[in-house]
């Protein structure tokens, strides 16, 4: 135990434990949260060219609403992304908890519809913010994020499409040019 840590971070701590308990109390009234879940685990599969294909997630919170519906929360002490990265596919891991709901379930809870996703950042000179997409917006979202997956994993499982080391070209030295196998060819022009 540091004295002068403990001064330095305990203000800091405090400070984000009272934002998230007035938060948490606010957000369970106005979302009428009935039960909340923590840290389960989910998986929804799809069929694809090489093969069925699991996606696995293990979501930090799950909420329960009393009309049935779900909101999935994230939790973060970094920055959380923007919502519109969210939206637009850019950062995809929270649309991608609310397909697995819908196409899969997580534990116990299955083919729900999302609400709302929701990324809790804890800490940092304002205690805490919220990040959150709800509604239609999260739906299309899911959806997005889902087709994008499936997109990326049959383009994976085509053998005619190659796996480039450099997809942007060659910009100097590289690291895994040397493993990448590239023809003799192809390492001279390079």
């Amino acid at each position: 135990h540091n004295p002068a840590i403990a001064a330095f971070w305990l203000p800091a701590f405090e400070r984000a434990a009272r934002w998230a308990a007035r938060t948490e109390r606010a957000r369970r009234a106005d979302l009428a949260v009935v039960c909340v879940h923590a840290e389960l685990k989910g998986s929804a599969y799809f069929p694809a060219p090489g093969g069925p294909f699991r996606l696995d997630a293990r979501a930090d919170r799950i909420d329960r609403l009393a009309d049935g519906r779900v909101a999935i929360v994230d939790i973060k002490t970094g920055s959380p992304p923007a919502k519109t990265a969210m939206e637009d596919g850019r950062e995809p891991q929270m649309p991608l908890e609310a397909a697995i709901m819908r196409h899969g379930g997580f534990d116990a809870l299955v083919d729900l519809e999302t609400a709302e996703l929701a990324i809790w950042r804890v800490g940092g000179q304002a205690a805490g913010k919220i990040v959150e997409i709800s509604g239609d917006k999260a739906a299309a979202a899911a959806d997005l994020a889902w087709a994008n997956l499936q997109r990326i994993v049959f383009a994976y499982d085509d053998v005619t499409i190659p796996y480039l080391s450099e997809p942007r070209g060659a910009a100097g030295y590289s690291d895994y040019r040397g493993l990448a196998r590239l023809s003799d060819e192809v390492e001279e022009s390079a």
